[in-house]
């Protein structure tokens, strides 16, 4: 076929006669629509094109993103793609979904609900395949993490539906393993200064792969799925203080309540409640913020008022059990479950170990 020059273009534009083609055929070819709407950049030129063109699943991407500010006119051709089921793939449907969530960014509206729960279905979906083929494989399901591999290997999974994957991914990892990434990264480091100096993308990464090393491989090469993650990081570091001040304060409370019930369902404790939890918190040097946080007679801040070599077997037992308590409310390992039992050492924390060794700029 001839190729379509500015003159054939204009020509059509104008109305006027084309000797080499007929409507027909300039209508139906792709190519030729294609330039004919980036020469006007008039989105009503789409409904010159056939029918056969309008439905066609490349080129209504190629008119979703020239016309992504039209918001009505993309919606009503997005809308109309995906109620025609019987003339499109379930893929298809789900890529275009996927892609009017790109476009239509961080609106919370109805318009935009409808598209992500498209999306969110072919998630859920693409999940349950996951879940398929670990238990089908042979070698376990330490070798493939979380699954990321197995979206990567599923050829119906094209590159916009991949990336939306890779990023939904990310999110599902922090919830199936009940992560909270600004705890892991108080716990990773002491100031925001530290976490500032971090190089981001490495760090992140590095995150990823204890988790899914196929994830992080494609963030390597994707680096825009992690901005989620740099997010918190970024608000983290502003929350820094904040977070810190309500960390002690949610220890420091827990810590009251914990031992008033300790008290309430150990009736055979000789202590009053007061005498034993500021004598242990003198031994532990936490009377500042006894004093800050609770309320009670002066007379318990000035010093250790419980003689522990003149106390007696049940004396020493609740006196102990006590300040085991409060230890471990304390260092982060206390457990609903068994109050009073604590081990000899404190079970780690699941977010202590997150990283790798840190790795700074320069």
């Amino acid at each position: 076929m001839k190729k379509f020059t500015t003159k054939t273009i204009r020509d059509y534009i104008m109305g006027n006669d084309i000797e080499d083609f007929t409507l027909e055929e300039l209508e139906d070819n792709e190519e030729f629509m294609k330039k004919v709407i980036n020469y006007t950049n008039d989105e009503k030129m789409f409904y010159m094109c056939s029918e056969r063109l309008q439905k066609n699943f490349e080129f209504i991407i190629f008119i979703l993103y020239k016309f992504q500010h039209k918001l009505e006119f993309i919606c009503a051709l997005a809308d109309s793609f995906l109620s025609n089921k019987e003339k499109s793939s379930k893929e298809d449907r789900y890529e275009i979904a996927i892609i009017m969530c790109e476009l239509l960014g961080n609106r919370k509206d109805d318009i935009s609900m409808k598209y992500h729960l498209i999306a969110s279905m072919s998630f859920l979906w693409e999940m349950e395949l996951v879940k398929e083929c670990k238990k089908k494989s042979p070698k376990g399901n330490e070798q493939f993490g979380a699954g990321f591999i197995f979206v990567i290997s599923n050829d119906d999974n094209s590159d916009v539906m991949l990336h939306y994957f890779a990023k939904r991914f990310i999110l599902y990892i922090l919830d199936f393993y009940d992560i909270d990434f600004e705890e892991v990264l108080h716990k990773r480091f002491k100031t925001p200064e530290e976490l500032q100096e971090q190089k981001r993308n490495t760090l992140l990464t590095d995150f990823l792969s204890q988790y899914d090393n196929a994830l992080a491989n494609y963030a390597k090469a994707h680096l825009d799925i992690l901005d989620i993650l740099k997010e918190q990081i970024n608000y983290a570091i502003s929350n820094w203080k904040n977070y810190n001040n309500k960390k002690e304060r949610d220890t420091y409370f827990l810590l009251l309540e914990k031992v008033h019930l300790y008290m309430i369902d150990n009736y055979d404790c000789p202590f009053l409640e007061d005498e034993l939890l500021y004598s242990i918190g003198y031994e532990l040097g936490i009377l500042d913020k006894l004093r800050k946080y609770d309320y009670t007679d002066e007379d318990y801040f000035k010093g250790e008022t419980i003689e522990k070599e003149k106390m007696g077997f049940n004396e020493r037992r609740h006196y102990f059990a006590a300040k085991k308590l409060m230890e471990s409310i304390l260092n982060g390992t206390y457990q609903e479950k068994d109050e009073y039992d604590i081990p000899k050492e404190p079970a780690k924390s699941k977010v202590i170990q997150i990283f790798p060794a840190t790795q700074k700029k320069g």
